[in-house]
């Protein structure tokens, strides 16, 4: 639980941003994966509640221009679950304007 991976710094101007993941589920070990840019939580998914390849995406619309580590952390485990796994394919910060 914690655990997290950084992929540098991304500047972002204002304005609004569809962030994407394609994640693999598991219905036994899956833990809840959260986005982050810089400390901004972009978005989590629980990834004990599916099996298989999903995609969620999230809107992030930062006021100003930002930069930040673009994260990926692992941030707790739904009750159900025996680990704290994360599976994560693709990510994606697509301008939505």
């Amino acid at each position: 639980d914690g655990d997290e991976i950084h992929f540098g710094k991304v500047n972002l101007n204002a304005g609004s941003y569809e962030v994407k993941i394609s994640c693999r589920g598991d219905t036994l070990y899956g833990g809840i994966l959260e986005v982050l840019h810089g400390t901004t939580s972009l978005g989590s998914v629980d990834l004990f509640l599916f099996a298989g390849e999903q995609a969620t995406s999230w809107i992030y619309t930062p006021v100003a221009w930002s930069t930040g580590n673009l994260r990926v952390r692992v941030n707790g485990k739904n009750v159900g679950s025996t680990a704290y796994r994360i599976a994560f394919l693709r990510l994606e910060i697509i301008r939505a304007e």
